[in-house]
């Protein structure tokens, strides 16, 4: 009875171990995503801050070098 009981025992262990890697596992991918997702971030404010800033140089330059005038 002690054998088998240890067995169960054991089993148990295992299973609450395998279990605590999965999590791990789990919480180090969801970090990951975090921080991709705030690379991301940063990189559309960046571009979207240079679209403006280009655009309005642009429009700027089409408007004062035309002939008729601003």
């Amino acid at each position: 009875f002690e054998y088998q009981f240890l067995r169960v025992l054991n089993k148990v262990y295992q299973t609450i171990e395998k279990n605590e890697m999965r999590l791990g596992e789990h919480d180090r991918k969801e970090a990951t995503r975090v921080e991709w997702q705030q690379v991301a971030l940063v990189c559309d404010r960046f571009l979207l801050a240079c679209f403006l800033l280009s655009t309005t140089i642009a429009t700027t330059t089409i408007l004062f070098s035309s002939p008729h005038g601003p």
